[in-house]
């Protein structure tokens, strides 16, 4: 009886099981390799686009995932990028107690073929707190997003820009005023030569500002909150140089309430434009325009991009 057979047989096949486990190993060698290489390449390009933004000077909306009073609405620049982190300027202030906060960055890179909006959530790993210009580090984001939505750039003017501000609560239900004689006094207002002036603008975008508030107004804003309705009027000079004024009108619903320790202390409105309009040199018929919330505010675009590309300049 032949015996060789099957040891033949349990040889061969040994060798089918050996070559198939070694197929399977190089096929899983060969798929690990493609995925480092993707991930490599993903993360060089993330890379990439955060240096353009750093090198355009583009501003990073921040926007916190938290409920807490004055977390929300910061702007700042982007100063270092390394394999682990971002380091930012924030130009708004900021509390050690964020530490550990999420938070959501908005910014653009401008490209041959337009603008492309980004989006990115990230985590405070370290802030120092200091009015005007405060210091951050996030975590370097795992990914970055493209956005359709448009995220505008938020500039805060210099003192000198804004030449006059007033401030209105606008009943609901009212028809918008077709005329400035159809106004009565403002709640609050600022002029120039003011020494402690009651209203700033804290920073301004294409779709909304922040009005600045110090704490000594707390009785003028009494029933002002997020929800309200107000009227604003903000006279601007687009060109310092010029020295010639816009008067610009708009109304707008509150959409969120935040604090500033200062100094000096300040309670901080965001406004969403709603409605819009410029007024004529020396006219007082105001006529009125929808706000876009994806086209934003023209003259405000444009006022808002030069302020921008002069503090690029500055830099």
């Amino acid at each position: 009886m032949d015996h060789t057979t099957p040891m033949t047989n349990t040889g061969e096949l040994l060798l089918s099981v050996f070559f198939f486990l070694a197929l399977c190993g190089a096929w899983l060698f060969w798929r690990l390799r493609r995925e480092r290489r993707r991930a490599s390449d993903r993360r060089a390009q993330l890379l990439g686009t955060l240096e353009i933004a750093r090198e355009q000077f583009s501003t990073f909306n921040l926007r916190l995932i938290s409920d807490t009073p004055g977390t929300s609405g910061l702007s700042a620049i982007l100063l270092d990028v390394d394999e682990r982190t971002l380091h930012l300027e924030v130009t708004d202030y900021m509390d050690e107690a964020w530490k550990g906060l999420p938070v959501d960055a908005f910014f653009r890179v401008d490209g041959e073929d337009g603008p492309v909006f980004y989006v990115f959530r990230s985590v405070f790993l370290d802030i120092s707190p200091d009015f005007g210009k405060a210091r951050a580090i996030i975590a370097l984001p795992e990914t970055l997003r493209v956005e359709k939505k448009r995220h505008f750039i938020r500039v805060r003017p210099q003192e000198d820009a804004v030449r006059v501000i007033g401030v209105w609560t606008l009943p609901e239900g009212l028809p918008l005023p077709r005329s400035t004689e159809e106004i009565g006094p403002p709640l609050t207002h600022a002029t120039p030569g003011m020494a402690d002036k009651p209203v700033q603008v804290e920073d301004i975008s294409a779709s909304g500002l922040a009005l600045r508030f110090p704490v000594r107004e707390a009785e003028a804003l009494r029933g002002v909150d997020r929800g309200a309705h107000l009227l604003c009027l903000v006279v601007y000079v687009l060109d310092c140089a010029q020295d010639k004024t816009t008067a610009f009108w708009c109304t707008g619903d509150v959409v969120n309430v935040r604090y500033s320790s200062g100094p000096p202390p300040a309670r901080i409105l965001g406004v969403e434009f709603t409605n819009w309009a410029v007024l004529e040199q020396g006219g007082s018929e105001i006529h009125w325009s929808h706000s876009s919330p994806s086209r934003g505010v023209r003259p405000i675009l444009q006022w808002v991009e030069r302020m921008d590309k002069k503090r690029a300049r500055r830099t």
